[in-house]
């Protein structure tokens, strides 16, 4: 892995990058990059606006700024994977359990136990 200053200058169009933050409600995910500008780095789907030199968002009064860090294979399985569990979990707290047999509630009662 290069230090995050060389990682940034190696950059370039369509390239996945992590957006990761220091707030208690930001959770890491992947962006894709749509352009440069002299000084910054803009990316999809918003526009989202972070500095070319240190990765750190920009124009924000935010007080949890987030950065950008290098998209690794490791670290993109791990957010689809935490972003899939999250969708199951979703998924499954919705469950209306009315429409379950007692064996399919039993079922679930025993993976779960």
């Amino acid at each position: 892995m290069l230090d995050n200053d060389e990682w940034l200058k190696e950059l370039k169009p369509g390239d996945k990058v992590i957006v990761a933050g220091n707030g208690s409600a930001v959770t890491d995910f992947i962006r894709t990059i749509e352009r440069f500008t002299k000084t910054l780095i803009i990316l999809n789907p918003h526009g989202a606006k972070y500095n070319r030199v240190t990765g750190k968002e920009t124009g924000t009064k935010r007080w949890n700024c987030t950065y950008l860090v290098e998209a690794t294979a490791d670290r993109i399985q791990a957010i689809e994977n935490r972003q899939k569990r999250n969708l199951l979990v979703h998924k499954f707290n919705t469950i209306n359990t009315n429409n379950l047999s007692i064996e399919q509630l039993q079922q679930i009662i025993s993976i779960t136990i």
